[in-house]
């Protein structure tokens, strides 16, 4: 699992994460991004389709509090099988 792009989207309300999953092929799973900041956590999802090379999670779009600041810290996971894959963790600074 790999995040391939993570920015904030153009009026800083929501991250908007991009993610994929290597050699799967199981459609129709969902992806979940969890963005966190202390206590504070928000999530977004899509459901993953094959590309050819894998799962795409498309873009996956987390709504951020109103008034939000700090440093946002987002990680994806998929379910695959009886196991869940999670990326590596990234981060965004509002």
């Amino acid at each position: 699992m790999v995040i391939t792009g993570h920015q904030l989207n153009a009026d800083r309300t929501a991250i908007e994460v991009i993610a994929l999953v290597l050699g799967s092929t199981r459609e129709g799973v969902t992806c979940t991004a969890a963005s966190t900041n202390g206590a504070q956590t928000v999530n977004g999802s899509s459901t993953a389709v094959f590309d050819g090379r894998g799962l795409s999670c498309g873009m996956i779009r987390v709504p951020l509090p109103a008034g939000a600041t700090g440093e946002w810290s987002t990680r994806v996971a998929v379910p695959i099988g009886t196991s869940t894959v999670r990326s590596a963790v990234v981060t965004d600074r509002l």
